[in-house]
């Protein structure tokens, strides 16, 4: 059965109705989130911040926040940033710059930052944007999600230190130095001309500086050899955030004694050891040696005198008595060397003894022709007159014999003259 209400209870349900949309009504701009028009912004707001940031020592660094508002474009907006654990603010209040976003109508695309300039490493830390925005009874607080500084800071010298000169066959040390560099965590590798230095040769020590930086010293030990003279040795710093390496070289100078000592000869070829020349003859010895410093050369033996030193010797002509061995001798300080040659000389030339008995013999030769011819011209005549041809034929024949007896002594005399000399 349906009930019906008396005038008086319609009218106040009828009242109490509109009370109740009126209220609804004032309260919808408070409870909507389209709210611009009325000034009522959203109260929890939050900063967008890039979550790192990597630069380096004494750069510039600039951070940056990001956040929506839907509060009124004229609304005061004043933001800095802060660092973590309590450390100084980096930056003063500043304006907050907002522009209307095409893509939602009502809403505000609001951005601020603050740069730090000449960064130091006291300023590595992670810095929060907080933006404050005054309402009449309250203030909106805009806080970021935070952003790490990292600081990096190359080597500010490397360099390698080294002795003047090493020894060859003693333990040899290089020095790698590198100073001013951040973070820690440096490496260094060694080569050695272009092969990388055997595992274990080397040693790392890091240090703290006074600044904040560290510094390095590595150590690479080995054995020098003569064949290391001229080689490069090359020290290469690495870091993670280095964009590149840092290198120093050096060229080392190995001090060695002569390895060896090679003795040449002009003119004539040298034969196991010995030169034959024939006496007269020009005569120039050569020597050179390798050594680091340059050994000195001097030459001992033979018929040298004291003003053959140096690592030439010449003699004009030689003669008998210059025949014989003859040492070259190479010497630095680290040690000594010698190597010889032998010298023969031998009377092959024309000497004027040897021209004078050859005139000897070709005169005995014409006196023994006439002699023959004055027999013959003789015998004929001692045909025609027997006692008178037999005088004349012994005449001849003494003469003849006398002729070629003096033409021997003489020859006999200039042969043992000419053997003497």
């Amino acid at each position: 059965m349906r009930q019906t209400l008396a005038p008086t209870q319609t009218a106040d349900m009828r009242e109490r109705s509109w009370i109740a949309l009126v209220l609804c009504l004032g309260c919808a701009p408070f409870s909507m989130p389209g709210a611009r028009k009325t000034g009522r912004p959203t109260t929890d707001l939050k900063g967008r911040q890039p979550a790192e940031i990597r630069a380096a020592v004494g750069s510039s660094v600039t951070l940056n926040c990001s956040f929506i508002y839907n509060g009124h474009m004229k609304d005061a907006r004043f933001g800095k940033f802060y660092a973590q654990n309590g450390r100084p603010t980096m930056s003063n209040d500043d304006i907050v710059k907002c522009r209307q976003r095409a893509s939602k109508q009502g809403n505000l695309h609001c951005t601020f930052s603050s740069t730090i300039t000449n960064i130091r490493l006291e300023n590595e830390t992670v810095f929060y944007c907080e933006v404050s925005i005054p309402k009449a009874k309250r203030i909106i607080k805009v806080t970021g999600t935070g952003t790490a500084v990292t600081l990096y800071s190359e080597a500010s010298s490397i360099r390698i230190r080294r002795p003047p000169q090493f020894a060859s066959g003693s333990e040899s040390v290089l020095t790698c130095e590198a100073s001013g560099f951040y973070p820690r965590n440096v490496s260094a590798q060694w080569f050695h001309g272009d092969a990388p230095a055997p595992p274990g040769s080397a040693r790392d020590v890091i240090a703290a500086a006074s600044d904040g930086t560290f510094s390095l010293l590595s150590s690479y030990a080995f054995r020098a050899r003569a064949r290391d003279h001229g080689v490069r040795c090359r020290c290469l710093v690495s870091h993670p955030t280095w964009a590149r390496g840092r290198s120093a070289n050096v060229t080392l100078d190995v001090g060695y004694g002569p390895g060896f000592v090679n003795v040449t000869s002009d003119p004539g070829p040298v034969t196991q050891g010995s030169l034959l020349l024939p006496a007269g003859s020009p005569l120039t010895f050569s020597c050179s040696a390798d050594g680091n410093p340059r050994p000195e050369t001097r030459w001992l033996g033979g018929n040298v005198t004291a003003q053959h030193v140096g690592g030439t010797l010449q003699l004009a002509a030689v003669r008998e008595e210059d025949g014989g061995t003859y040492w070259c001798l190479a010497k630095n300080l680290y040690g000594e060397k010698n190597a010889s040659i032998t010298l023969l000389v031998s009377q092959s030339q024309t000497s004027p003894g040897s021209l004078r008995l050859l005139a000897l013999c070709v005169l005995g030769a014409v006196l023994m022709i006439f002699v023959f011819s004055l027999v013959c011209l003789l015998t004929k005549r001692m045909n025609r007159s027997p006692a008178h041809a037999q005088t004349l034929s012994g005449t001849a024949q003494l003469n003849a014999q006398t002729l070629s007896g003096t033409a021997q002594l003489n020859a006999l005399t200039q042969v043992q003259h000419s053997s003497k000399h």
